[in-house]
């Protein structure tokens, strides 16, 4: 057990940057507009591995900033505001601002379908928001 918490120790220390930059996005998230502040933004692109083009980001952002003032959201309205602004189904960066918004939600990630067993859905659009 002692080596366990050894190596736990050791992938702690590795990612200490990691973790500053999520402790940084979960601390602006509150205190800043997320669709104008790009300072957040390019953390939170960097930290989530976001590459999309400068208007899908745009939507994105003021989508978060709209999320922020609301009672309730949901991982459903998130994925379809997504796709009706973006024309894209994004489960990964849906599940990940519903995270930033409740830190008790998780993120559905290739990473976390992967270690659950889990195949991503072949079906499209419209079919794969449903599923």
């Amino acid at each position: 057990m002692n080596r366990d918490i050894e190596r736990a120790l050791d992938n702690l220390e590795k990612r200490v940057q990691d973790i500053q930059h999520y402790v940084n996005i979960m601390d602006k998230i509150k205190k800043v507009n997320v669709s104008r502040d790009s300072d957040f933004q390019r953390e939170y692109n960097y930290f989530y591995k976001v590459r999309r083009n400068a208007e899908w980001r745009q939507h994105y952002f003021d989508l978060f900033e709209k999320c922020k003032k609301r009672r309730n959201v949901s991982f459903g309205f998130i994925l379809e505001e997504l796709y009706s602004n973006t024309g894209r189904v994004e489960a990964s960066f849906a599940s990940k601002m519903l995270a930033s918004l409740d830190d008790d939600m998780p993120i559905w990630n290739s990473q976390v379908l992967n270690r659950m067993g889990i195949s991503p859905s072949k079906k499209q659009d419209q079919q794969k928001i449903d599923n």
